[in-house]
């Protein structure tokens, strides 16, 4: 997704996909502090404004160009 800041996502940082979960779920690693920000931002051009350019970030480090995507399951409603 494109949008107006780079966001965090759950996964560990990987320098590629080799191993990677299968199933779309998070590829979680306890010995891996580095997180994956990614979607770019709209002041960054070429390689790094790119909707698959991601970047490995300690999840302490704050910046205005950094941020994160609530994303909430709908509840179903069977009874109609």
């Amino acid at each position: 997704m494109q949008s107006e800041v780079w966001e965090w996502t759950k996964d560990c940082w990987h320098e590629n996909y080799i191993g990677a979960p299968l199933d779309g779920s998070a590829w979680l690693d306890p010995n891996n502090v580095l997180r994956v920000i990614r979607g770019g931002f709209s002041p960054d051009t070429g390689e790094k404004g790119r909707l698959t350019y991601r970047l490995g970030q300690h999840p302490r480090m704050r910046s205005y160009g950094v941020g994160f995507r609530l994303v909430l399951p709908v509840p179903r409603n069977d009874s109609t």
